[in-house]
């Protein structure tokens, strides 16, 4: 658990940076894709320990969605 709480804010931090430094932004997003993969893994690895059961399909947001609904709620 802890790990994907650490893997989440990784991303998080990545997902910011982007914002914050749009010439890098290219490499903090592909960060940001690599830790929110890391962290479903994690997930998906746990969850099928504890119940047997797989996530079901599309349940996970792609990060370009996250980041376009980021952007969003940032202008609102």
């Amino acid at each position: 658990m802890t790990r994907l709480i650490e893997y989440n804010a990784r991303a998080a931090l990545c997902r910011r940076l982007a914002k914050l430094e749009p010439v890098s932004r290219d490499k903090w997003l592909a960060e940001a894709e690599r830790w929110t993969r890391l962290a479903q893994a994690s997930m998906g690895g746990a969850q099928d320990r504890e119940d047997g059961a797989e996530a079901p399909e599309g349940a996970s947001q792609s990060l370009g969605d996250a980041v376009k609904e980021d952007a969003v709620k940032q202008k609102d």
